[in-house]
């Protein structure tokens, strides 16, 4: 299915003039998207750990890939960041108003090194924030064969997910370690490393997983995934799956939707 989509991101570039490389790379970030980044999101960006923006001697920036998630979710969401963000949080079937939204949100742990990095962060107030775990093609680019934990996430009696009272996580990360249960295309191990840094950070912490949904079988498997995920975690958590076809769907029932950016997202990412 990866190639399927890198494919047809080939197809909708070329279509448009744009020239990219062997490995479906765009000369600039700027060509991937829709507009120039508004300068709150350069700046998270640019304040992040991802390299995302900036090209390295031996790995161009992210956001030039075709199929890059950080340019699909710019695409469909930074517009909004500045006209309404509250149609960012309808979008993802959040009702409470929201207090601000970030990208490339580093939220810790509780462990030493580079704390987890979410795709967008969504706050209420001090207490409660919605964490966005964006995916495009990446549950699709080969399954995952390190250990999904290192052991220091198991040091101590009580536990970093019994500590902020998700015993149902705890268990399910500890059966994770032990091999006694597996996932295929569902990177769970991220999932509950970006619970720990929503849940330290926000006493009511939620935790929304955000997908590509390209209707092929690989799909399937991954959104019955989901539902043991969310049969696994705590409900207090209140943890919730949408695709990026439901956000295209209800966003183009805002009332501040612009014409041009909605047919550049369906001729893009949802034209199927």
């Amino acid at each position: 299915m990866f190639t399927a989509i890198v494919k047809q991101q080939i197809a909708w570039a070329e279509g448009r003039g744009l020239a990219p490389d062997a490995r479906a790379y765009l000369p600039t970030f700027g060509e991937n998207l829709f507009a120039p980044l508004s300068s709150s999101t350069e700046r998270d960006f640019r304040g992040g750990a991802g390299c995302e923006l900036e090209d390295r001697v031996d790995e161009p920036a992210k956001m030039r890939a075709l199929y890059s998630s950080s340019a699909l979710i710019c695409n469909v969401f930074d517009y909004w960041r500045n006209v309404d963000p509250g149609s960012i949080g309808r979008s993802l079937g959040i009702g409470t108003t929201l207090a601000d939204v970030r990208f490339e949100a580093q939220l810790s742990s509780g462990l030493r090194g580079t704390p987890p990095t979410l795709d967008l962060l969504l706050i209420a107030d001090d207490t409660l924030a919605f964490g966005v775990e964006s995916k495009f093609t990446e549950p699709f680019q080969g399954r995952q064969k390190r250990a999904p934990f290192v052991e220091t996430y198991f040091k101590g009696k009580a536990g970093l997910w019994a500590s902020l009272n998700l015993p149902k996580c705890q268990q399910l990360a500890e059966r994770l370690n032990r091999g006694e249960i597996a996932f295929e295309y569902l990177d769970v191990a991220q999932l509950l490393k970006h619970t720990l840094g929503v849940r330290r950070k926000f006493k009511n912490g939620q935790l929304i997983f955000l997908w590509f949904d390209s209707k092929r079988s690989e799909s399937e498997v991954l959104s019955r995934e989901i539902g043991v995920f969310s049969q696994c975690v705590d409900p207090a958590l209140d943890f919730r799956a949408v695709t990026h076809q439901e956000v295209f769907a209800r966003l183009k029932q805002e009332a501040s939707a612009d014409s041009r950016h909605m047919d550049y997202l369906r001729a893009r990412y949802f034209a199927a």
